[in-house]
């Protein structure tokens, strides 16, 4: 079982050959002199850099080694210890987990001809001590709080990464712990990574046969139909569970079982569930197998970047499937569609606390919406504002006053010069509806009704400035206020028709989780995919592959 792990370890020992050439200043040290000589003089230069290994981690290097006497744990003078095997194979298992092993394993295949590990120097056994360390604390780290670090990627992504110490993880792993078992320890706990893994797992055995069949898009494919198509169809959708029949059974007529086939394929896939196999339904049954791996890859990795503690009872919104849920003890309770930021006004990804809610919120329209959008329509029409029912104020401010906006000449107002601010009246037609509800942050976006209903219907949802639209805003209110007696459904929908704004506090605050999901696997083992609305996940992908600094 430990063959592979082996060549890996000589691969190891390769590498140092190469690279870490033996000085006759340590010629008459111990390893232990050697690993401390190279460590103190790396964290004195605060250079992070231990010479003649590259690591990140210089000072928690130092840490471990002054605890136990800078003794090596994982080779003596002999070489390297059958730990190192053990390791090496947890190394090349963290791909189960979607990571790339050939970041913590380098390729160094030609280079260890005639290598073993009992014939290296003090130096350089020094050297794969530590080599082995680094690794450790990287591969440790990258299992806890993600590879990559969100914020270097994107603009207006806030994670919350897992924190534990890693030296105490890497004591306790050379002292027994298997090293599988600190991988599990490491990753997220939540159902849905170790559902997301699962599926992981599952594609790769539909890869290593060949990956999916493609289907000929010549032409639109419907029930009633009868040709080769369809039966390539049938056997496309029989690789992945969504029709559920044995292929010696397959004809070529379209009936009803693979209509029905169809649309669950639709329906995970995000596409209209309409059951006709035409563009966009071709489009997700010919992606490669390849992708979708790639897809769940990148997937994992954002539940890394996720708080240890997601709460007995929190609200997530996924940005990429245009969806809401309230989840308590990892099951919905309520769920709904949302519309969520433009391509160009992206919603942000982060997680908070919601705290309290508003029924009939005014809107202060953002300064960057009023001259943008809402300026231009004023000049057009003289009574645009009016039709809105949007008041006019001399500024931001506490002591701003009303503006009447028929004194103003619009059409020498400056959209760089703007001195005012428009506010949308409660009623009906107030663009966050009859209910907001507010978890503050940095980016100042909540989620909100909408007097835009039409758009629910639409599969792909990205309408707003950045603010998530509620399908059934008044189901989300009579929920979060379960527990407040004076607040029941009925006077809450009474108080959205009196037009008076009024702010209820929560009895209890609740997590809010806006996460860019566009894979992940429901309770029945369904794995669903969305388009990558934002285009994301190629250089998270780009990320996740390239070398460790």
């Amino acid at each position: 079982m430990h063959e592979r792990a082996r060549r890996c370890a000589g691969c190891f020992v390769g590498l140092l050959f190469i690279h870490f050439l033996w000085s006759p200043a340590y010629a008459d040290h111990t390893i232990s002199d050697a690993l401390r000589l190279r460590l103190e003089s790396a964290v004195s230069s605060q250079v992070d850099n231990v010479k003649g290994v590259g690591t990140s981690y210089p000072g928690e290097l130092l840490t471990f080694y002054e605890e136990r006497q800078f003794v090596p744990v994982w080779v003596d003078n002999s070489g390297s210890k059958p730990l190192v095997v053990d390791f090496i194979e947890a190394l090349r298992n963290s791909a189960a987990h979607g990571l790339n092993p050939t970041v913590y394993l380098p390729d160094s295949s030609g280079l260890v001809d005639g290598a073993t590990s009992r014939n290296l120097t003090i130096l350089q056994l020094a050297n794969l001590e530590l080599l082995l360390s680094d690794r450790f604390l990287q591969w440790s780290s990258d299992l806890l709080r993600g590879r990559v670090r969100p914020e270097k990627l994107y603009d207006q992504w806030q994670a919350t990464p897992r924190e534990r110490d890693l030296v105490d993880v890497l004591r306790k792993a050379v002292a027994g712990t298997s090293f599988f078992e600190t991988a599990a320890m490491l990753v997220p706990q939540h159902i849905g990574y170790r559902r997301l893994v699962d599926a992981l797992a599952r594609y790769r055995l539909i890869q290593s046969a060949g990956g999916f069949m493609h289907v000929p898009s010549d032409s639109t494919l419907r029930y009633g139909d009868s040709n080769p198509q369809v039966v390539v169809l049938a056997q496309r959708l029989i690789e992945t569970g969504d029709l559920a029949i044995s292929p010696d059974k397959l004809g070529p007529q379209f009936d009803d079982g693979l209509q029905q086939a169809v649309m669950r394929f639709q329906a995970r896939h995000g596409l209209d569930a309409d059951g006709i196999v035409g563009p966009a339904t071709f489009t997700a049954l010919n992606t490669s197998i390849d992708d979708r791996i790639r897809q769940i890859v990148v997937n994992l990795e954002r539940w890394r970047w996720l708080p240890q503690e997601l709460g007995s009872r929190y609200l997530v919104v996924n940005i990429a499937g245009f969806y809401l849920d309230v989840i308590e003890n990892e099951a919905s309770v309520l769920n709904m569609r949302v519309i969520v930021g433009k391509r160009y006004t992206k919603t942000p990804i982060f997680s908070e606390t919601m705290t309290y809610l508003v029924v009939n919120p005014y809107w202060n329209v953002p300064a960057s919406i009023a001259v943008k959008e809402i300026l231009p329509k004023q000049r057009a029409d003289p009574k645009y504002l009016e039709s809105q029912n949007m008041r006019v104020f001399s500024g931001w401010g506490d002591t701003s006053s009303a503006v009447d906006p028929s004194t103003v000449n619009w059409a020498e107002v400056s959209p760089s010069r703007f001195p005012y601010r428009f506010r949308q009246e409660p009623g009906s037609g107030n663009a966050l509806g009859r209910v907001k509800f507010m978890f503050p942050n940095r980016y100042n976006v909540y989620l909100h009704d909408t007097p835009t209903h039409s758009l629910f219907a639409r599969s792909v949802r990205d309408f707003s400035h950045g603010c998530i639209r509620l399908e059934r805003p008044l189901d989300l209110a009579a929920y979060l206020l379960r527990d407040n007696l004076e607040w029941t459904p009925s006077r809450v929908q009474t108080a959205t028709q009196d037009r008076t704004e009024s702010t209820i506090i929560l009895k209890q605050a609740i997590p809010v989780h806006i996460l860019y999901w566009t894979t992940w696997v429901d309770p029945d083992g369904t794995i669903n995919f969305r388009d990558d609305i934002y285009n994301r996940d190629l250089r998270l992908s780009e990320a996740l592959d390239s070398k460790i600094n």
